[in-house]
């Protein structure tokens, strides 16, 4: 993500309605799978927490941890009072194997270089018979502007190429599946 749009960020996602919105979904699906640990306050990684409004959520329902590849964000979740977050990228987390009951990644996974290995790093740190809560975006239609600054400002995007100078509308809305993921997620050529 570009790092101009961090304080933007910050400023609107606990009040702006798409955001608060989408945490009170978020929480309900959060509350039944925490309500399955009956032993202890579940432990949460949030991969990607980003400024950190998604993380306060989640430290009603355990001991909330977040992971963000920037500083700036993580800066920001400190300014919020989370105190509980690292440096590091879905693809190495920085945490010992089986130490999570849940972990998330919100609009995050289609962002990473290799999903493959976020994916297998998630499944890595948590509990046996934890649980993961992903989300992604569904429909190229969804697919907007921000989608486009985060995999521009991550360098995963070939900029030379003629598809991924087309219009985001006139991309094609059938994505290739994880296992046959090409190198550009913008258009999906070989470039």
């Amino acid at each position: 993500m570009k790092e101009h749009t961090y304080p933007i960020m910050f400023r609107v996602e606990q009040s702006h309605w798409w955001y608060a919105g989408r945490r009170k979904i978020l929480s309900e699906f959060v509350e039944e799978i925490c309500r399955e640990v009956t032993d202890r306050r579940p432990r949460i990684l949030d991969v990607g927490c980003g400024t950190g409004a998604n993380l306060l959520m989640l430290s009603k329902y355990g001991e909330a941890e977040g992971v963000d590849v920037s500083e700036d964000a993580l800066a920001f979740c400190r300014e919020r009072g989370l105190d509980k977050v690292r440096l590091g990228n879905g693809e190495e987390l920085p945490y010992e194997a089986g130490t999570f009951d849940l972990v998330t990644a919100f609009d995050v996974v289609e962002h990473m270089d290799d999903d493959l290995a976020g994916l297998r790093e998630m499944r890595r740190v948590l509990r046996p018979g934890g649980r993961a809560l992903l989300f992604v975006p569904t429909f190229m239609f969804l697919w907007g502007l921000q989608d486009d600054v985060v995999i521009i400002a991550a360098g995963i995007v070939c900029l030379s190429c003629e598809g991924c100078s087309k219009r985001r509308d006139s991309r094609s809305s059938a994505r290739p599946t994880l296992t046959s993921r090409s190198s550009c997620p913008s258009c999906w050529c070989e470039n």
